[in-house]
């Protein structure tokens, strides 16, 4: 599935109809009230957010900047419901879908790799949150990336150093990432592997679904879930991707060379040298959150990642009882997890350089 050419609606019935008038079918006065309909109806269609995103405004005061939530490989919006009430009371909440996921149709030249997903993103969110912003002021935004998503929240925080910051740019404040680590685990890279070849032989997703249940989730969670809700997972994943999106992203956007600018490892690095060069109020600086028996970003890695990257504050959140889906499992323990750092003024910066 490409990315859709959308034109104008009304523009076009616009063309086709005056294409099609002489002086004679219409009194000047009809043609004035028509053109004035056209421009109205084109400005509350150029309004209609895209597809694959959801803007939730606060349910109360508006205190903190915008957060803007990524999901992993199969996720979609519907996924995010039951945290938004929780999550927007403070704040406006966006959704998005990343390229290749949902309905975020892949751009016609095929790229769904990390520096493609981040430069659509940022571009997304300031074609979005440009007009609640005064001209030439950055628009703060936090991000909360889970494992696929919060490597795209990385690459774009990387990415943002190389944009202009004078024009009303979007610039993160703060990263919170689940299931982020180093590196993958052995049986993480084998499950990665095996996903394309799933997804090849078994168009519906059915396979795929099957397999990465199994992956993210802890065998307690899905030995706790009744046949009809494993169901409705299962049909969840097959209907709400598509199987070209799917392996554009894991073909392109899983990096595994460690020297590749966009390893994570790489990007916790540069990071690090972002941390270094920016003043305090341009700082971009993360947490970390994981899953006790997470099998795909095991918590020795986390952890690793937290020590060695200097943009990562505190303590890495070990959610007790819970796999790679920190998200879905323990919805509650990771919303605190979230807002205690998201919230907290007192975060303005990463651990002491030296």
């Amino acid at each position: 599935m490409k990315e859709d050419t959308y034109c104008r609606p009304c523009t076009t019935v616009a063309m086709t109809i005056c294409g099609r008038m002489t002086c004679n079918t219409l009194s000047p006065i009809a043609i004035i009230l028509f053109v004035c309909w056209l421009v109205i109806c084109d400005a509350l269609v150029q309004q209609i957010p895209p597809r694959f995103l959801h803007v939730t405004p606060p349910s109360r005061e508006e205190l903190y900047p915008p957060l803007i939530l990524l999901g992993g490989i199969a996720q979609t919006k519907s996924s995010w419901d039951h945290h938004i009430p929780s999550l927007t009371r403070n704040r406006m909440v966006i959704v998005y879908e990343c390229l290749g996921q949902g309905d975020h149709a892949i751009p016609s030249d095929g790229d769904a790799s990390l520096p493609s997903q981040a430069r659509k993103l940022l571009e997304t969110l300031h074609e979005t949150l440009v007009d609640n912003t005064k001209e030439n002021d950055p628009i703060f935004v936090d991000i909360a990336g889970f494992s696929f998503g919060g490597r795209v929240a990385m690459a774009s925080a990387c990415l943002q150093n190389e944009r202009d910051r004078s024009d009303n740019c979007i610039w993160i404040r703060r990263l919170h990432l689940t299931g982020v680590g180093c590196d993958r685990s052995d049986y993480g890279h084998m499950a990665m592997q095996s996903f394309p070849d799933l997804i090849r032989h078994d168009t519906s997703l059915r396979s795929f679904a099957w397999s990465i249940l199994l992956a993210t989730y802890s065998p307690g969670y899905l030995r706790s879930l009744p046949e009809t809700t494993l169901q409705r997972f299962l049909d969840h994943i097959a209907s709400s991707n598509n199987p070209e999106g799917l392996l554009a992203i894991l073909e392109q956007a899983e990096v595994k060379d460690t020297k590749d600018p966009y390893h994570v490892t790489s990007m916790a690095e540069r990071l690090d040298e972002l941390l270094r060069s920016q003043s305090n109020q341009m700082n971009t600086i993360g947490k970390l959150c994981v899953g006790e028996m997470d099998t795909m970003a095991p918590v020795v890695d986390v952890s690793r990642l937290q020590q060695e990257a200097e943009w990562i504050i505190n303590d890495v959140d070990v959610l007790v009882d819970s796999g790679h889906a920190v998200v879905l499992e323990k919805p509650r323990a990771w919303r605190e997890s979230v807002l205690s750092f998201l919230d907290d003024d007192d975060s303005v910066g990463g651990k002491d350089l030296e």
